[in-house]
């Protein structure tokens, strides 16, 4: 379970195969197997117990896939992405001042306030959005932003964000003479 050759184990990538069912082609297309599946509560019991390996086996394969990406690995087909953080209030004096601001729009305090905290800035712009105060819209947009939450390693086929740059490329610069 807290093996570190977990994602490139050729061994447990053999027995997770055996569990599922799952063979290659020659032209290394996976196949199912054609196996009814088991209906009978003691097999469905198995079965649970093996999903919980697979399911490491394919988390730690991923983890290892998006390390090798930050590490400057070209994987075909994938890419990695910024990861879309979740818009949060700037700092409590900026929760104050909103909230000032929704005082002097005159919306009323639940609408605006879950209480004991103030609502998201989405749901808060929502609120004047309806109110039709949009010109007291414009004074809330600095006091929110939205952290980078990391990266994510996704198919080119699955999206239309642009690549981030490779950590190696973020703090190095490219050698023009081919020497290291």
């Amino acid at each position: 379970k807290f093996c570190k050759a977990k994602p490139t184990c050729p061994a447990l990538q053999r027995q997770v195969e055996d569990l599922v069912g799952l063979y290659f082609t020659e032209l290394d297309q996976p196949q199912l197997a054609n196996i009814a599946p088991p209906v009978s509560p003691a097999a469905l019991a198995l079965d649970l117990d093996a999903l919980d390996r697979i399911e490491g086996w394919c988390n730690a394969r991923r983890e290892f896939a998006h390390q090798q990406a930050e590490s400057g690995v070209q994987i075909p087909g994938y890419i990695r992405v910024p990861k879309q953080g979740r818009e949060k209030w700037n700092d409590a004096a900026a929760e104050s001042i909103a909230q000032g601001v929704a005082t002097a729009a005159g919306i009323p305090r639940e609408k605006w306030l879950n209480d004991p905290k103030l609502r998201t800035p989405k749901q808060v712009r929502a609120v004047f959005e309806k109110a039709g105060k949009k010109d007291f819209i414009e004074k809330l947009l600095p006091l929110s932003s939205t952290p980078d939450a990391g990266t994510n390693l996704v198919s080119t086929s699955k999206t239309t964000r642009a690549p981030v740059e490779g950590t190696a490329t973020r703090f190095f610069e490219p050698s023009t003479t081919g020497k290291v």
